[in-house]
């Protein structure tokens, strides 16, 4: 049985109400499973002596459209709809130095530990989650019935 499913690294709309919390800046707020996501990259940015990212609300728009956008169309994919990493960051009108994706899904009872462990252990993956040029995270989750899709968004704005 495949349990998860990884991309590889890409260096570089569309979901349920259910799945995109409001993202109005007075009442912005990530999942349980998104700021569990949020903590375990941060440990593991501390264990390696990188500092910490910090949430960014454009970037997680960004990624919870990406995870609806997958799920919506059953694919695992970091380009979608002719769309890089890069064009959707920039499209959301986030103005960055450095960008990254890391996109992933599971199927049942996959837990988020399991997903960002399978992330920790691809080069690429884990590049992405401690290069310390990154300062800044947005985390997306969605369930297509089947399968969840996870997408993490990095970025180090330009400013």
């Amino acid at each position: 049985m495949r349990l998860l499913m990884f991309a590889i690294l890409a260096v570089a709309l569309l979901a349920s109400d259910r799945h995109l919390l409001s993202q109005s800046a007075g009442d912005f707020k990530l999942t349980d499973d998104e700021a569990l996501i949020l903590e375990l990259t941060n440990a593991a940015r501390k264990e390696e002596k990188v500092g910490p990212l910090t949430v960014n609300q454009t970037l997680t728009k960004c990624a919870r459209l990406h995870s609806a956008n997958q799920a919506k169309q059953m694919k695992m994919a970091h380009e979608l709809d002719g769309k890089s990493p890069a064009d959707r960051v920039k499209a959301i009108g986030y103005a960055y130095r450095n960008m990254g994706e890391n996109v992933a899904y599971g199927e049942g009872a996959v837990s988020v530990q399991q997903i960002f462990e399978g992330w920790m252990k691809s080069e690429g993956h884990r590049k992405n989650i401690l290069k310390p040029e990154f300062t800044e995270i947005g985390i997306g989750i969605s369930i297509d019935g089947r399968k969840t899709y996870y997408t993490q968004v990095f970025g180090r704005p330009l400013r």
